[in-house]
């Protein structure tokens, strides 16, 4: 489970609006939840658009992976906003 901002469900709210009959964000079809092999190849693709397009550096899912949970880690994350985290992730 992942607890997300309000501005990170705000910018996946067209895209549950477009699979409004998928219980998940992300489909390929409109009808099943996407797995993590097919995500990992369109996350290959959009890193090989953007270095193609603006010469960025390429990236995998894992990067964006372990740059989540960097992020979700980040120590300068207050107590009071820590109590809104489900409470898995309180004792962070």
């Amino acid at each position: 489970m992942l607890p997300l901002t309000a501005f990170a469900l705000e910018q996946l709210q067209p895209v549950r609006d477009a699979n409004v009959e998928v219980d998940m964000p992300f489909t390929t079809d409109g009808k099943r939840g996407m797995v993590v092999k097919t995500f990992s190849v369109c996350v290959r693709n959009v890193s090989a658009a953007l270095t193609k397009e603006h010469e960025y550096p390429p990236f995998q899912l894992t990067d964006l992976r372990r740059t989540s949970e960097t992020m979700l880690q980040n120590p300068t994350v207050t107590h009071e906003s820590r109590a809104d985290y489900p409470p898995e992730r309180r004792h962070a």
